[in-house]
């Protein structure tokens, strides 16, 4: 490769074609906060029994936490489609040209819950033993219930000594100060100024720059991103009308419904760029999916 050109290498998709994150942590909120009503007043009553307490701990701890903090899309596994990232699994990463999850080598990629699940589970029906909001469940599980995708050493460093609930990242920080997190647009405000705060946000790995337009690692700039597009200026300046379309996915990834989704549909595999807009394609759509790495210009 030319060093005059831009080194270009995938990154993992940090999020999940057509699922709404926060819908699912509001189902999932719903149906623990009806588990934990159902306990308090069966308690009560005197209803409640060592059986059920046994199976309420199973249901939480193997099922309910385990879809909070998984990747929904089953095609894609639970690491494509996580947000947080560590550095040294971005780096395994592209080492290994996308997943590689093999136990017992090092920088192989590991999904790691920011709160282990059974000591989550066991802080959740202990701190809603006798009360339970469900706004309240909502924030915990929002906030502690999430997965971080790491190394293997990176995973097998963390102490469990350090695991504070009011500060999940301390199990990290004071752990393996070395562990950081790869920033990304898709990390909400909120942790993104708690991970600038602690030191542990990265936007560049070595001599290598995250461009947030285009989901890649560059070693040029960063490429601003303009809000007015001109159509007409991108259709003569990128694309010809005889440069073919490649899809990079097996399944139309927009909105069910939408409009986008439906001009997704017009694609097939080498269809021009002309016959693309001559059936109602938008220059905006080849640039959108081509900076989310759904299709590619050839």
């Amino acid at each position: 490769m030319d060093k005059k050109e831009a080194l270009k290498i995938m990154l993992p998709s940090f999020q999940i074609p057509n699922i709404n994150r926060d819908n699912v942590v509001r189902a999932i909120t719903k149906t623990i906060f009806l588990l934990f009503n159902d306990k308090i007043n069966r308690v009560k009553s005197k209803e409640w029994t060592n059986e059920d307490e046994l199976n309420l701990n199973k249901l939480i701890h193997e099922h309910l936490l385990w879809k909070l903090s998984e990747n929904l899309n089953k095609a894609k596994g639970k690491y494509e489609g996580n947000i947080y990232w560590s550095v040294e699994a971005i780096k395994s990463y592209v080492k290994y040209s996308g997943i590689f999850n093999r136990l017992g080598v090092p920088d192989a990629l590991s999904h790691e819950h920011i709160t282990p699940r059974k000591k989550f589970t066991d802080y959740l029906i202990l701190k809603y033993k006798k009360q339970v909001l469900e706004e309240d469940l909502y924030e915990d599980l929002k906030n502690k219930g999430f997965a971080v995708v790491v190394t293997n050493s990176e995973h097998h460093s963390l102490d469990d000594n350090y695991l504070d609930f009011n500060d999940v990242w301390k199990r990290y920080y004071k752990s393996n100060s070395k562990i950081k997190i790869f920033y990304n647009d898709y990390i909400p405000k909120s942790i993104l100024t708690e991970l600038k705060r602690i030191n542990m946000l990265v936007n560049k790995i070595d001599n290598l720059k995250f461009e947030k337009t285009t989901k890649k690692i560059v070693n040029s700039k960063f490429e601003k991103t303009t809000n007015n597009i001109n159509n007409t200026t991108i259709r003569s300046k990128k694309y010809q009308r005889d440069q073919r379309v490649k899809l990079l996915v097996d399944s139309n990834p927009k909105q069910i419904g939408s409009k986008s989704y439906k001009r997704f549909n017009i694609y097939y595999n080498k269809i021009t760029i002309g016959e693309f807009l001559d059936k109602g394609g938008l220059t905006i759509d080849l640039k959108w999916d081509t900076e989310h790495n759904f299709i590619k210009i050839i």
